[in-house]
């Protein structure tokens, strides 16, 4: 299995979505509206990826350099990336929506770091 495969198994569709339905309809992209739950599953499994790939460091340094901007940053990503994501089945919205939020970042680096101190 090459490298893009391990890497899109991980961020690949499990569910269908409700958004542009009756039960979404302030959302103006799919999965913008993500639970607790959710958002911690996502942080788990990006963190499980970053330390079996053992790319602790530079994901934290990437990070702690890029939270003041995540809001922003997942605003184009809305705009250039995700729709591409999409194609490839990976859930690109699902992700900027999760890293929308600054505080789901500095989960993420929290988890990365309790992860490498094992």
């Amino acid at each position: 299995m090459d490298f893009f495969s391990k890497f899109s198994k991980l961020f690949r569709k499990k569910e269908k979505s409700t958004a542009g339905t009756k039960e979404d309809n302030n959302s103006f992209m799919p999965y913008s509206k993500l639970s607790n739950t959710e958002e911690e599953q996502m942080v788990n499994a990006v963190a499980q990826w970053i330390l079996r790939t053992k790319m602790e460091t530079i994901a934290i340094i990437v990070l702690e350099s890029l939270k003041p901007i995540s809001s922003a940053g997942s605003q184009l990503v809305l705009f250039y990336i995700a729709p591409f994501l999409e194609l490839f089945n990976i859930r690109g919205y699902r992700y900027a929506a999760l890293f929308e939020k600054s505080e789901n970042v500095e989960k993420l680096i929290k988890k990365i770091e309790e992860g490498s101190k094992k």
